[in-house]
């Protein structure tokens, strides 16, 4: 059909860059944890365009869609936590929401699930988090109501918040820390193996290990971007990916582990 591209050509495009003056008030609120919410952190060396590419590049190339330029125009200027919400309502949870449906859709034409789940890509709230404490935005499975709908986590922090450069400065390890302290929590919470921290500069993937240690994807920035021809990796492409790590029925959890609903209402951290 006209007016067509592919899953790869759409997911290799960047949202517009969102101007930001934080609040001064909303800077250096820092969330308490104890050292005991974070395990050891290392590498998540094969989240890349590489992997992507062997795993599912038919699939990328093969996946149509509408075209659906982003504007061009600049977003108003970010200068507190609830604007980057609105920010990334408008940008970036639509075009995820509909990468996944199309590629869904084209599953289930080609050979049925075949040991996935469709998911989507939305708030953590609007997704049915259950309890007091959900995370701000969520990979989970449509049309699931029980314990295990909830399947990849996100945390979604303004940079002046949370920036992965945060790791190296002895001034703001603390908010770095608790950042990743507090995606730990809801990974634990759901059993869950991936989750992610999304700023308004870049997206950095997690994974879970058996022994509980987090390993990092390299931060990708958020104005990255490529062409079918020369693909990058994305903001996109690396949600997408997510997404789809999220609809493997055998893998997307803790082997073993069941989702923990019992500490719904409690606080995050003693």
């Amino acid at each position: 059909m006209e007016n067509e591209t592919s899953l790869l050509d759409y997911l290799t495009d960047c949202p517009p860059p969102i101007p930001t003056m934080p609040d001064a008030s909303s800077q250096n609120n820092v969330p308490s944890y104890t050292p005991g919410d974070l395990p050891n952190l290392t590498e998540w060396t094969d989240f890349d365009l590489k992997t992507i590419l062997d795993d599912y590049e038919w699939l990328l190339q093969n996946t149509l869609l509408p075209q659906d330029a982003l504007r061009e125009s600049p977003p108003p200027w970010m200068m507190a936590e609830s604007h980057f919400h609105y920010r990334l309502a408008e940008h970036v949870v639509p075009r995820v929401r509909r990468a996944l449906r199309a590629t869904f859709d084209y599953l289930e034409q080609q050979h049925g699930p075949r040991g996935r789940t469709v998911v989507s890509f939305d708030s953590g709230a609007y997704a049915g988090f259950a309890g007091a404490h959900e995370p701000e935005l969520s990979f989970y499975a449509v049309g699931n109501n029980d314990s295990s709908r909830h399947r990849v986590p996100g945390v979604m922090r303004p940079s002046w918040q949370w920036d992965s450069s945060f790791a190296l400065d002895p001034n703001r390890q603390g908010e770095y820390q608790a950042g990743l302290a507090t995606l730990n929590w809801y990974m634990r919470h759901r059993a869950a193996r991936y989750g992610f921290v999304l700023t308004d500069k870049e997206l950095v993937a997690v994974q879970r290990m058996e022994n509980g240690d987090l390993q990092l994807s390299t931060s990708i920035p958020w104005g990255t971007w490529g062409t079918y021809q020369n693909p990058e990796l994305t903001m996109f492409l690396g949600l997408w990916y997510l997404g789809i790590l999220a609809s493997k029925d055998r893998t997307w959890n803790m082997r073993g582990q069941a989702p923990d609903i019992s500490h719904d209402n409690q606080p995050l951290f003693s």
